[in-house]
């Protein structure tokens, strides 16, 4: 479908060799202007006008009846045409990040909390062994301790001496040489 010119009464076709470039300009009308309101303070919001867009681009000659050229956005933007001064510099360091190092920071960030946590969570569980291990090591010493203090009551020289009084042996002092057993 050819494109058309709207810019005139009947529509006309527009071939690639007709097409030049052309601006929208604004015919003059005599547009009844509205009042300001005033904010409390006394300062006045002023709205942007069209005089602030640079002579130089003003000064190109147009066609009213082309509307095949459109502005773009790099062409309204100059430096006296917008709101907010631009930004020289970041705000914080968080600016200067880029989106692959925020995110590897993130997740190096994570990894760092997900060791920790794990480190936390094995290091409960050894301690609870250690614990069970001790609770045995002393069950097993306390045992152990009963067991000797029972061999030692009945090994111990009073009980010896009890026994071999029973079986008619008596006490005495060994005199002489003493007796060598050999094979």
């Amino acid at each position: 479908m050819p494109a058309t010119r709207l810019g005139t009464k009947k529509a006309v076709k527009i071939t690639k060799s007709s097409r030049k470039k052309v601006r929208f300009v604004k015919a003059p009308k005599s547009v009844a202007t509205r009042k300001r309101r005033t904010v409390q303070n006394g300062s006045t919001r002023r709205a942007p006008h069209r005089n602030s867009v640079q002579k130089s681009k003003m000064k190109t000659t147009v066609s009213r009846t082309d509307v095949s050229f459109t502005p773009g956005w790099k062409d309204l933007k100059t430096r006296r045409n917008s709101r907010h001064e631009s930004v020289s510099g970041y705000d914080s360091g968080l600016g200067a990040l880029s989106t692959v190092r925020f995110a590897l920071a993130v997740l190096a960030i994570a990894g760092v909390i997900t060791l920790y946590v794990g480190h936390v969570h094995a290091t409960q569980n050894l301690l609870a062994e250690v614990q069970d291990l001790r609770r045995e090591n002393l069950s097993v010493h306390l045992r152990y301790n009963r067991i000797k203090g029972m061999y030692d009551r009945s090994t111990g020289p009073s009980v010896i001496y009890e026994r071999a009084r029973l079986l008619d042996l008596e006490e005495r002092m060994v005199t002489g040489k003493p007796i060598l057993v050999s094979r």
